[in-house]
């Protein structure tokens, strides 16, 4: 019996009971972990880019307040959201006018547990704004109840991760994104499911693999936005 066969059905069944439970037990609270040989897998010249390019990062987003309340693999993936999206921006601007626009609705497809979300947040609002633009950011995420060793949940985790953030600059929905509803400026995609093993490892069922579907609703909430898929 192919592997797939058999994941399907379990992953589904498992999925049904975290849709109806919906398991919640709060805030956690975030570990801060040394920053320091953050980059210690490195050696040589990857290394020093690393740590130039951290700094470089740090300050122009002002990330201390994330570095100094962070595990080191969050932190790490903060910064890699923010370096991969300068990499992908360059210097064009946001949303569907000009630079000059102060305000963008930020919609983020598959958002886990939301741990990048200061990164998001940082790079919609500064990214070629002086002074920095408002946003309001939306994480939609369609398992966000999966229950972590410390019994904790995605959405729980998503809590915490957000208060980082400032009062109302984000929120966390549990949802289909195919279902949900809204007008925004910038769609953003990390890693989306574009095959069915990906999807199956990640615990879902297949009747939850619509890559076409996805991308439809998001060009839609986005009539003349910008869509940013990593």
């Amino acid at each position: 019996m192919p592997w797939t066969d058999w994941r399907s059905p379990l992953n589904a069944v498992r999925f049904a009971l975290r849709r109806t439970l919906r398991f919640r037990r709060g805030t956690p609270t975030l570990v801060d972990e040394t920053k320091e040989a953050l980059f210690d897998y490195l050696t040589g010249a990857e290394r020093t880019d690393a740590e130039t390019r951290e700094r470089e990062l740090c300050r122009r987003y002002q990330l201390e307040a994330l570095r100094g309340r962070s595990t080191r693999i969050d932190y790490r993936e903060n910064l890699y959201v923010l370096d991969a999206l300068e990499q992908l921006m360059g210097e064009h601007p946001l949303g569907a006018s000009t630079a000059a626009a102060q305000s963008l609705r930020v919609v983020d497809v598959g958002s886990k547990n939301f741990s990048y979300a200061f990164a998001l947040e940082r790079f919609m609002s500064r990214h070629a704004s002086t002074p920095p633009r408002v946003v309001q950011l939306t994480g939609v995420e369609l398992d966000g109840f999966v229950v972590y060793r410390d019994f904790y949940s995605r959405a729980d985790y998503a809590g915490a991760y957000l208060a980082q953030l400032p009062d109302g600059a984000a929120r966390y929905e549990v949802a289909d994104f195919c279902e949900f509803p809204g007008v925004f400026d910038v769609v953003t995609m990390f890693f989306p499911f574009v095959t069915e093993s990906a999807l199956l490892s990640w615990g879902l069922p297949l009747g939850s693999f619509a890559p076409e579907n996805i991308l439809r609703h998001a060009l839609a909430v986005a009539p003349s936005g910008l869509l940013l898929c990593l």
